[in-house]
């Protein structure tokens, strides 16, 4: 089993190197369109977290990806690749 997380945002804060960090629009509306992609790679068994699981299940449809997976909570949702 393996936990799938996009978070475009880690790159840039690392990149940055200062604290407080507030990432850019465009990382954060990255991580807001593709925050699904995990789920296309995911195994049966994986867990990917995102932050709108009915727009992850929708996004997944559109890319052909209907069976992908089913959520057990809002932000955790197991792989049925």
């Amino acid at each position: 089993m393996k936990l799938h997380i996009f978070n475009p945002e880690h790159d840039t804060s690392l990149a940055a190197n200062k604290a407080p960090f507030t990432p850019p629009h465009a990382a954060r509306q990255l991580h807001h369109d593709l925050g699904f992609i995990s789920a296309v790679w995911a195994d049966e068994g994986d867990f990917v977290v995102v932050d709108d699981k009915e727009s992850a299940k929708e996004s997944l449809k559109r890319i052909g990806k209907s069976k992908v997976y089913s959520c057990r909570t809002s932000r955790y949702c197991k792989a049925k690749c």
